[in-house]
């Protein structure tokens, strides 16, 4: 991840993200999550995404 932050399991097939305290200068976060799969020979997945934080509290980039 950068700029920090806490990915938590909840149960088996929930997470939760909380973002840094401080955030880095350009104010983004980059979270991955690797998906492993259940079934023998099947590829493992990798989620990126890219999180932009904004002073208005009721926005999400």
């Amino acid at each position: 991840m950068k700029g920090g932050g806490n990915l938590v399991g909840i149960d088996e097939t929930t997470q939760t993200y909380t973002a840094p305290t401080k955030l880095t200068s350009d104010k983004t976060a980059v979270i991955s999550v690797d998906l492993t799969p259940l079934r023998p020979n099947s590829p493992k997945i990798v989620l990126v995404q890219t999180i932009c934080f904004s002073e208005n509290e009721t926005a999400l980039y």
